[in-house]
């Protein structure tokens, strides 16, 4: 599977094992990312390599990122919050894209109305 970003270009997905984070375990027992980018940048001195892509999964060199600690903090928060609302993103039953819990329901409200179906409120049991 190879998803694409218009300023790095696709993915490239691990065909190894996997670690249960969903990172891909590198030869060297850690992960993979890790270990391709310290094998074309040995001089870095960074703490963490950060993907720009946010799929774990990717192995492509130009995805990542040597960054420190602090920086890579900030970006993760950055990916937590929705662009529309604020809110904070998460998943809902097994879907793969995290989302907002108010933009869900707006999303869903609009839904339900446009077919003339009533969402049943948690509140009134």
């Amino acid at each position: 599977m190879l998803e694409s970003l218009p300023d790095i270009g696709p993915c490239l997905r691990w065909p190894g094992k996997y670690k249960s984070d969903g990172y891909g375990l590198g030869p060297d027992g850690k992960n993979v990312s890790a270990y391709i980018y310290r094998l074309y940048h040995p001089n870095d001195k960074y703490e963490v390599v950060d993907h720009l892509c946010n799929n774990e999964w990717c192995f492509a060199l130009y995805h990542l990122d040597g960054v420190t600690h602090k920086i890579n903090e900030q970006r993760k928060r950055a990916d937590w919050y929705c662009q529309d609302c604020g809110g904070e993103l998460v998943r809902f039953n097994g879907d793969k894209k995290r989302r907002c819990k108010t933009c869900r329901r707006k999303y869903l409200n609009a839904y339900l109305k446009q077919y003339r179906l009533s969402y049943p409120d948690p509140r009134r049991r």
